[in-house]
């Protein structure tokens, strides 16, 4: 064998040997990436798969929410028309401001989406537009009717306050009423006649209605977003 066949052999075995390693270390990389990547998409399918649970469970919430707002727009809605008559059912007057006086604060469950943001795992969905989706209704629609749903609150008390000057309750022991159930102790045109109850009773049914109204929107965007993160976790 000459010398110049032996360096050629050499030349064409440190290329194979070459062109190996090189395969070898790419296909390293590659398999290093691709494991990467798929515990990055199996953290963001647990992420998307906790946020909907979180949003399954405020459905029940959201629900029981709207029915006593419904209650309160139909209970508001009677007392003020019949305002001036001279002698309203009690019962249904009492029917009317009970429904006015129940219900309670929107305290929506957020402990996926806050432990995801706080991990950064948030940007492992790679849906772009999914993920503003969910970024959107916790941090501005969830405290939106958070705050509405208390002003509402608040207007509700104001009223019971501004009527408990025309109230009566029972002074016996184990039998004080919960409202309603009440009977005035004033007449009637007392209550009618008294300008802060009325404007009392007027902010209470608006800021109900406006959350009901709200809310409507609200359960509907909820089941969107669920309908959404589904559609990805497929």
């Amino acid at each position: 064998m000459s010398a110049s066949q032996g360096w050629g052999q050499r030349a064409r075995r440190g290329v194979v040997e070459f062109v190996a390693i090189f395969l070898g270390v790419s296909l390293s990389f590659l398999a290093d990436d691709w494991r990467e990547n798929l515990g990055d998409r199996r953290q963001a399918e647990l992420v998307l798969a906790g946020i909907r649970a979180d949003l399954e469970q405020d459905l029940p919430l959201i629900n029981f929410l709207l029915r006593t707002d419904s209650a309160a727009v139909e209970g508001g809605a009677w007392l003020h028309s019949n305002w001036e008559r001279a002698r309203p059912p009690q019962d249904s007057v009492t029917w009317a401001l009970g429904t006015l006086h129940n219900g309670g604060p929107y305290s929506p469950v957020r402990s996926e989406y806050e432990s995801a943001k706080s991990a950064g795992r948030l940007q492992l969905i790679p849906d772009g537009s999914l993920r503003e989706a969910i970024t959107n209704h916790y941090e501005r629609w969830q405290p939106h009717h958070v705050t509405v749903r208390n002003a509402s609150m608040d207007f509700d008390f104001e009223l019971m306050r501004q009527l408990r000057p025309h109230v009566r309750f029972s002074t016996e022991f184990g039998d004080l009423p919960v409202f309603p159930g009440v009977e005035f102790g004033s007449p009637w045109p007392a209550v009618t006649d008294d300008v802060v109850v009325r404007n009392s009773l007027v902010h209470a049914l608006t800021f109900r209605r406006l959350h009901r109204n709200q809310f409507v929107g609200h359960r509907a965007e909820t089941l969107r977003l669920i309908e959404l993160i589904d559609g990805a976790l497929r």
